[in-house]
């Protein structure tokens, strides 16, 4: 629920060197940076296609020093065979999980703030088991979100190699292609 999203983190506040800015404020270049950094491949293709798609906007959180600290891309989801219009988080990638809560606070209240938005909820799909860290699940409980699907990634050869999972709140998933 976006409105209590905005409730559980309307005490939060940011750290004095970070800045939220829009998605398109940010240089191309910089933001696949920094995702090749947490995800471990190149996805140009993919992030191209992926931010320019109908419905898409997002944030950037980034520090003093000019450097992205992490990133949310929120999409329109729908569900129920079209009767039911939310949106999605797909990625959130962070540095840690404050940064993540920043941005989660950013997007939810501009998304309150805009007549063209959904209000409804906001989908967020967590990676989950030993391999990613326990911030994504933490966050989940600390908004006091709802569990509605549990989804699994299979590697025939592995997680790919620099994969920074303890990074990753949220992954883009096909449920939102």
């Amino acid at each position: 629920n976006i409105q209590k999203i905005v409730e559980n983190l309307a005490t939060m506040t940011f750290p004095k060197d970070l800045v939220v800015k829009s998605l398109n404020e940010i240089d191309l270049e910089k933001l696949l940076e920094y995702d090749r950094s947490v995800f471990g491949t190149d996805r140009r293709v993919f992030m191209e296609r992926w931010i320019s798609a109908p419905g898409s906007f997002g944030y950037v959180a980034v520090n003093g020093h000019n450097k992205i600290s992490g990133y949310a891309i929120l999409k329109q989801a729908v569900r129920g065979a079209g009767t039911e219009i939310g949106l999605a988080i797909a990625p959130l990638y962070s540095d840690d999980p404050h940064i993540a809560k920043c941005l989660l606070k950013t997007a939810a209240e501009r998304c309150l703030a805009n007549e063209a938005v959904p209000k409804t909820k906001l989908e967020m799909v967590h990676p989950v088991g030993d391999i990613c860290g326990e911030g994504a699940p933490l966050l989940m409980k600390e908004l006091e979100a709802e569990m509605i699907l549990i989804t699994s990634r299979m590697y025939t050869k592995g997680i790919p190699l620099g994969r920074q999972t303890k990074k990753m709140y949220g992954i883009a998933s096909p449920a939102f292609d």
